[in-house]
């Protein structure tokens, strides 16, 4: 399971939904259904929970730099 802290509670909501999404067509589907204001937040979600990812497979803490970064 992926940690990401520091979110926003609507972006904690986004994330939740990326997350039960089950194939990337529902993820882009999804996200062209969104507000064009609410795309951008969604896909950036959408990365840091990739490298989120990563950072646990590749034990790095990339995704927690970047949240660090822009608070």
């Amino acid at each position: 399971m992926i940690v990401l802290s520091g979110l926003s509670k609507q972006q904690k909501a986004l994330a939740q939904t990326l997350w039960d999404l089950e194939t990337m067509e529902e993820v882009q589907d999804y996200m062209n259904g969104l507000p064009k204001r609410m795309r951008g937040q969604a896909r950036t979600v959408f990365e840091l929970m990739v490298a989120a990812s990563m950072d646990q497979v590749m034990e790095t803490d990339l995704a927690e730099k970047v949240i660090n970064s822009v608070k």
